[in-house]
């Protein structure tokens, strides 16, 4: 007999882990860097343990828990593009 897709819940800690990184995003923009990385932090290891999870029990939500992963580096990896850009174009000697 095959399962249906809709009887397979997406893993809770992949939703918490998008939720996180969307959470993360909006942090970026405040002066509450402590909590940046609190939340950041929390979004990578709900991610990867939900990854944990969904690869040994089987489940749904793996994009979501890539997507909090992916959003929990967003800020860091696009600060270094922009320092690396501006280096590049505007102190050239």
């Amino acid at each position: 007999m095959v399962e249906n897709s809709m009887d397979i819940a997406t893993n809770k800690l992949a939703a918490a882990s998008f939720i996180f990184g969307i959470f993360d995003l909006a942090l970026v923009f405040s002066n509450y860097m402590v909590l940046y990385i609190l939340v950041a932090g929390a979004a990578l290891v709900c991610g990867s343990i939900a990854l944990i999870q969904i690869k040994l029990k089987g489940g749904r939500g793996r994009g979501w828990a890539i997507g909090g992963i992916v959003l929990a580096f967003a800020f860091p990896i696009v600060l270094v593009i922009l320092t690396a850009v501006n280096l590049i174009f505007f102190y050239r000697v």
